[in-house]
């Protein structure tokens, strides 16, 4: 990746991780840290996002002319990465914050993919960035000429609620989860049922583990019960 004619790669992060005190890195390898096995491995990649966002708070009074230069590309990229999360994994963000930050990371990318190509990210991942951010700001727009009064949630943008509906129709058939078309439009209903029940009696339901923000790890679960 070229971030203002410095290239940011896996060494260049594994030097400068290391200067991060707060941080013991005997109990968590550098190496696992930037090595992604599982590239659908979420946590492990919002781990590293925000590791690399603390960058930018290192004191930088006795760094080298040269050391300037690359501390000055990280923080532009922890600023792209802030920028890009921070509405997704921050529930005490308003929505105008949201968009906004949204916005930022649309401009910084759309700057430095001008500046550099594919030098500084692949046509597909700068197409796929933008159009999420497109998506997030029409449905917001959307939203309010269809109904003002409605609320938006950044974090119904994922799939969670998609999962909790698919879990549930595996709960009501129970030990068969295989189904015709007609059985599955009847367990939907069903599903629907449940969910509506739920809405109007919260504590009834038991919330799957996976999906409640208690730790750290579940930052990819947000929801607006969360």
């Amino acid at each position: 990746m070229l971030v203002n004619d410095t290239v940011i790669n896996k060494l260049l992060l594994s030097d400068w991780l290391e200067c991060l005190t707060d941080y013991d890195w005997s109990e968590m390898s550098i190496s696992m840290l930037l090595n992604l096995s599982d590239s659908q491995d979420v946590p492990h990649a919002v781990q590293l996002i925000c590791i690399i966002i603390e960058l930018c708070h290192l004191n930088n009074s006795t760094f080298s002319p040269q050391e300037q230069s690359t501390f000055a590309a990280l923080c532009l990229l922890g600023d792209i990465f802030e920028a890009l999360m921070l509405p997704y994994i921050t529930p005490t963000m308003t929505l105008s914050q949201q968009i906004t930050s949204l916005i930022s990371f649309s401009h910084l990318v759309c700057a430095l993919f001008l500046e550099n190509s594919i030098s500084f990210m692949s046509n597909q991942l700068y197409g796929d960035l933008q159009a999420m951010t497109k998506n997030a700001i029409f449905h917001v727009a959307k939203t309010q000429v269809l109904n003002p009064k409605l609320e938006v949630f950044f974090a119904l943008f994922g799939d969670d609620m998609l999962k909790t509906l698919f879990g549930r129709i595996r709960m009501i058939g129970s030990h068969t989860p295989n189904c015709n078309i007609q059985v599955l439009g009847h367990r939907l209903s069903s599903a629907r049922n449940l969910q509506n029940i739920f809405y109007h009696h919260p504590e009834w339901e038991k919330k799957p583990q996976r999906l409640q923000i208690t730790r750290s790890r579940d930052v990819d679960h947000l929801s607006p019960h969360s």
